[in-house]
Parts: structure tokens; C-alpha cells; sequence
């Protein structure tokens, strides 16, 4: 299987302040690769209004590095390693009762499906996600690694399309 790593940050007073960032290795030719992508206000400003957004960029973040890559995933077999637990248990569960993370879920699992990937999502801890770096536009140790960037591909859910129904 693809083995890939996600990661978000939102540092205030940082530009960009919201980072995805994202990591994947392929067994079959040995490639390391990496992406960041620095989500808009315009995106977040979909999501219910909040203190915090990372339980969401951290979500988003799943679906950043498939679309990203879908070429590579697509018929594949991909072990998805995620840091955040709720984020992880959400995407596991294929739901969340938070409508704006909800949708970002929803959304995840229609990409896998229109790629036909198969997907297992488990835990990493924090210090071993390799993906971390990229969060936060620091390449060295990817690079390091023999790392090669990608240019991010958001696919619809990078650009304000629709607003969450309110109820």
C-alpha cells in the first residue's frame, strides 16, 4: 500500500496562517513525495463560526493529498496516518455530527470512492508524522529524505462553491 501522512496548522499572525501539508510514499517505485497548501479565509468561512477550525483544516487535509495525488491513488491500496484523533475517528466512522465537518467527511469518501482506492486510517503520533514539516512550510527534512515536491491540487472543495445549509 501508499503510505501517506496529513497535517494542518493555523498559526495567527502567520502568512499563510492555515497550512495543510501532506506526504505520501510509494513502495512500488520508492517515491517520496510532498505538497502544502494554504487554505483561503474564503474556504473557511463555509465552515459554522468558531475559535478554533483545526478539528476541520485537519480533515481537509485528507482530502488535499487525494486530490493531489489522484493519479497515484487511484486502484490503490493507501494506510492514511492522521494526528489528530478526532479528525481520524471521523474519517473512520465516515461521519461527524458537526455539519461542517460533516461535510468535509462526506466529501472525502466520495473522492475515495470516485477513485476507487481503499483506504485504512490509523494514528500517528504528533512527533512521527512526517508530514508536520509541510504544515508548516518546512521542507528540509522531506527534502532531506530525498523528497520531491507536487504542486497541490484541491479539486472543488479548494474554492467557495456552496454554503453549508443552515438549519
Amino acid at each position: 500500500p501508499l503510505l501517506m501522512y496529513t497535517d494542518a496548522s493555523d498559526v495567527p499572525g502567520r502568512s499563510p496562517q492555515r497550512l495543510l501539508g501532506a506526504v505520501l510514499f510509494d513502495p512500488v517505485d520508492r517515491s517520496l513525495v510532498f505538497s502544502s497548501w494554504a487554505v483561503s479565509d474564503a474556504t473557511v468561512s463555509q465552515w459554522l463560526q468558531k475559535e478554533s477550525y483545526m478539528g476541520q483544516l485537519e480533515l481537509l487535509a485528507a482530502p488535499f493529498a487525494f486530490s493531489t495525488w489522484q493519479d497515484r491513488v487511484k486502484n490503490r491500496s493507501i494506510i492514511l496516518f492522521i494526528d489528530n484523533d478526532s479528525a481520524a475517528a471521523s474519517l473512520v466512522k465516515g461521519y461527524s455530527p458537526k455539519i461542517d465537518s460533516g461535510a468535509i467527511v462526506g466529501e472525502f469518501w466520495l473522492l475515495v470512492a470516485q477513485l476507487r482506492a481503499h483506504v485504512y486510517i490509523d494514528r500517528v503520533e504528533s512527533k512521527s508524522n512526517i508530514a508536520d514539516g509541510p504544515s508548516r512550510n518546512q521542507f528540509d527534512e522531506v527534502k532531506s529524505l530525498g523528497g520531491l515536491w507536487t504542486s497541490p491540487r484541491t479539486g472543488t472543495f479548494g474554492e467557495p462553491s456552496r454554503s453549508l445549509p443552515t438549519w
